[in-house]
């Protein structure tokens, strides 16, 4: 049996479509389909960092490089940043495979590889709802406006629970929904260990990168 790699039905249809994953012998469509997602994440990333570098071109400038110069500058660290931000994608599946197989060796890395990397896919379409509010309000680029970073702010003033706040997104919910689901008809273990070994796992994840925000934060904020 062969598992078809299919990212809608994958997102919409989770169950159906990894019903049968742990009996399936190869994948079709998984490398492509990985590859693809990549290069889109890459024109994602260079496009909204260039969007967004008027004022690194404006600092560059008033540091006395002239303005082609500067162009070029941003231009370099935009398509860097790009290449950085699609490596890491892949990169963070499969780490994420190797963390979770720890808890699902029944299901093995191959299959947890697959299901992960459906989350590449979220991370897309997340980044265009996104992108017009990101492009015509001028949001902070580490917020999406399908997180709760705007209404943490109205609560809190402390920088760690705005963090918290932001990381707290639809691309987040979403794969952890996409994960139970995906778990739940390909491993063994009990709907509950499913639910609890990646609720604690997510929120280990979610205090350690809110953790690592706020220190990046500039003082003040």
């Amino acid at each position: 049996m062969m598992h078809h790699v299919k990212y809608l039905g994958g997102l919409f249809d989770t169950q159906n479509h990894f019903g049968k994953l742990s009996e399936a012998e190869e994948s079709k469509g998984l490398v492509w389909r990985t590859i693809v997602s990549a290069l889109l994440i890459w024109l994602l990333s260079g496009l909204l960092f260039y969007l967004f570098s008027d004022e690194m071109v404006a600092d560059l400038q008033a540091a006395g490089i002239g303005a082609e110069e500067a162009a070029f500058t941003i231009n370099l660290i935009a398509g860097g940043m790009a290449v950085f931000m699609a490596g890491v994608s892949v990169i963070v599946v499969v780490v994420a495979a190797l963390v979770f197989w720890i808890f699902f060796q029944d299901v093995g890395f191959k299959n947890l590889f697959i299901i992960f990397s459906y989350f590449l896919p979220i991370f897309i379409l997340v980044t265009l709802i996104d992108l017009p509010f990101l492009i015509n309000f001028n949001m902070d680029l580490g917020h999406s406006i399908t997180s709760l970073a705007i209404i943490a702010e109205q609560i809190w003033s402390q920088p760690f629970f705005v963090a918290v706040g932001s990381q707290v997104s639809l691309f987040y919910i979403w794969c952890f929904l996409l994960q139970v689901f995906a778990l739940k008809v390909n491993s063994v273990k009990s709907i509950r260990y499913i639910v609890t070994v990646t609720a604690i796992v997510y929120l280990i994840i979610l205090l350690i990168v809110s953790g690592i925000s706020t220190i990046e934060m500039p003082q003040g904020v």
